[in-house]
């Protein structure tokens, strides 16, 4: 063996050591357990995390809707359709899941885990309820949001019915052994970040079909795998 190869052995040995001891980047959950509750805009969670979120009501509903953004969304993603609902006798509510849009800055870009995310849809579901008795409470989830709702149900979410939009199921155990391995690597790389790009130009407040909205300056463009 000569001696390049063999120093591509040991490059490669010390690498995958070092990848080995290292962990997938998560926001940790906070410590305190409380009743969750609603605030006239934001979800406080049952850890004390705050979720904004946005309302688009119906003079009288007839259904209200708890919409759930996709990966690297947030709420107002249903800026255009809310006040088509409302309008339409559906109220519409949508707030910032962990780690998205107008969730604190420090957690923006680390993932909070499925568990987490459903636990807060259940809540939040639950609380939009009890402010709304007697009317049904339905869930849509658009791709990742989809994955939450799905998930929640599985866990006794309280919900009438669900919509599923282009759910995100396409899940670690559908990969080749190809993917599951990048996606590995790439999960135990520090750091590593994924670029995303968004269809509002937060510079010029210019877009195709989607009119700038307050707040879009915190739309995740960066993200941890």
């Amino acid at each position: 063996m000569g001696d390049r190869a063999r120093a591509g052995l040991i490059l490669a040995a010390v690498t995958a050591g070092l990848v080995a001891c290292a962990s997938p980047v998560v926001m940790e959950r906070g410590l305190a357990r409380v009743t969750p509750l609603i605030e006239p805009s934001a979800l406080v969670a049952g850890d004390t995390t705050r979720l904004p979120f946005d309302v688009w009501a119906a003079k009288d509903p007839r259904a209200i809707l708890v919409a759930v953004h996709g990966f690297n969304g947030y709420a107002r993603d249903f800026a255009l359709a809310g006040p088509w609902f409302a309008r339409h006798g559906i109220t519409v509510y949508a707030y910032d899941q962990r780690g998205f849009g107008r969730h604190a800055r420090s957690h923006r870009g680390l993932w909070a885990g499925s568990d987490v995310l459903s636990e807060d849809l259940s809540s939040f579901t639950a609380m939009v309820g009890k402010r709304h008795k007697g009317v049904a409470v339905y869930v849509l989830g658009f791709s990742m949001g989809g994955a939450v709702a799905m998930t929640a149900a599985s866990q006794g979410l309280a919900a009438d019915g669900l919509i599923l939009v282009a759910p995100a199921i396409w899940g670690w155990r559908a990969m080749n052994p190809f993917y599951q391995s990048a996606l590995w690597l790439a999960a135990h790389t520090d750091p590593l970040v994924l670029r995303a790009r968004w269809v509002v130009d937060v510079e010029s407040g210019r877009a195709p079909d989607v009119p700038l909205q307050p707040g879009d300056e915190v739309l995740v463009k960066a993200r941890r795998l």
